[in-house]
């Protein structure tokens, strides 16, 4: 789980809106140590130190008008769990920048090699793969460019930024980001209990005016989830997933799918609708599926008799 969140106002940011800044990236670090990263509106900034790290440093050695510049009426940023590509190696920490994209995302993305090959970037983070479909679908213009991330399959919640034009995009698929406007300033971050934030819908595109500090609706598109949430050790439970329920037995990571979804012939089909086929290995026999090689920051919630 990572965090993202954004303060966007209509006109310049102050020393008070940087303090609020400093605040909500405090608040939202709650998502995610392992890197913090930024965009001001003119650069991009990433580190593999918590956002709370970073500030302190920040304040103490820096200065915070090097972050927030004059002239800068948002802030965008991002804080890290690892999940693929180490933090350490910072080319894998959020945003990525591209030529007409800055994207940060929380989330798995789990065809990411579909998108691009780590070995010739050398990035290994699957989040990287959202921005390679946002400069890939560019030549159909920006809504062009939005519709190619149906063809990412994971779970997704973004803001994406495109420079050309100063326009603004945020996006769910797990429904944990929200919004407010307060006076002249519109606030956005992964949520969860925050009641006083509007939610997004799911599956929708917004765009944020960030002259008017509006968000509105542009477009439905669909990012095909893979697995619905995470269960850890000692936990059976069921979760829905759109047409079919799978059962999650956790504590020695089994897992059995009951289906009646004609589209797949056989169990071993439907583990493949949900299991990461790039990290995972597993043996498939009798109804079950024994995952044999995971990575190892998730080795813990693995059986012992599982390698």
């Amino acid at each position: 789980m990572c965090g993202i969140g954004g303060y966007i106002k209509a006109s310049e940011l102050n020393v008070k809106d940087i303090k609020e800044i400093e605040r909500l990236c405090r608040e939202v670090e709650v998502h995610g140590e392992d890197a913090f990263g930024y965009y001001n509106g003119f650069e991009v900034f990433k580190a593999p130190v918590s956002a709370g790290v970073f500030w302190d440093i920040v304040k103490k050695f820096g200065s915070v008008r090097r972050v927030v510049p004059k002239g800068s009426k948002l802030f965008l940023f991002h804080c890290r769990e690892a999940t693929h590509g180490s933090p350490r190696i910072n080319r894998n920490n959020h945003p990525f920048e591209g030529e007409h994209w800055v994207v940060a995302h929380n989330g798995i993305i789990y065809n990411y090699a579909k998108f691009f090959n780590p070995k010739e970037t050398g990035i290994d983070c699957d989040s990287y793969a959202i921005l390679c479909a946002l400069e890939k679908g560019l030549s159909q213009g920006v809504e062009g460019a939005l519709k190619m991330l149906s063809e990412l399959m994971g779970s997704m919640s973004i803001w994406a930024y495109f420079k050309p034009e100063g326009r603004l995009f945020l996006y769910t698929n797990t429904g944990n980001v929200g919004y407010k406007v307060e006076g002249d300033v519109l606030v956005f971050k992964t949520r969860y209990q925050d009641k006083d934030f509007i939610p997004l819908s799911d599956e929708v595109v917004y765009e944020v005016d960030t002259k008017t500090l509006k968000v509105v609706p542009l477009m439905e598109v669909e990012v095909a989830r893979v697995v619905y949430r995470v269960h850890y050790p000692n936990d059976s439970s069921l979760v829905w997933y759109p047409s079919r329920w799978y059962r999650y037995h956790s504590q020695d990571y089994l897992c059995e799918g009951l289906d009646d979804d004609p589209d797949y012939e056989t169990k071993e089909d439907l583990v493949l609708s949900f299991l990461d086929v790039y990290d995972f290995d597993y043996h498939h026999e009798d109804g079950m599926v024994t995952l044999v090689r995971v990575p190892k920051k998730f080795a813990r919630r693995v059986a012992p008799n599982t390698t």
